[in-house]
């Protein structure tokens, strides 16, 4: 292990590091007479990472709470899937999700 600590390291780094691309804002639409057609408007994605979870029972019972309308089944079905990351749910907004 000495001898590809450098290695280690790297993959370490690469656990605990992601790089996701931004979507840039992009104003807002109007018409001719100024009326907003289309807004910006912050939303989360939420994820799960599997091998992160210590209480997968605990997950599942706190985003069937905040998500609401969500069926359990869905959202356990994603959770319990062995996967690097695992996105449950997008175009969350931000209150939810942040």
């Amino acid at each position: 292990m000495i001898f590809d600590a450098a290695h280690y390291q790297k993959l370490a780094k690469d656990l605990h590091e992601r790089e996701r691309k931004i979507k840039a804002a992009r104003g807002e639409i109007v018409d001719r007479n100024g009326v907003v057609l289309a807004t910006n408007r912050t939303v989360c994605t939420i994820s799960v990472i599997h091998n992160q979870m210590k209480d997968p029972e605990q997950v599942i019972a706190a985003l069937c709470q905040e998500l609401g309308g969500e069926e359990e089944e869905n959202i356990r079905k994603k959770v319990e899937k062995v996967s690097s990351m695992e996105k449950i749910k997008t175009n969350v907004e931000k209150e939810t999700g942040g």
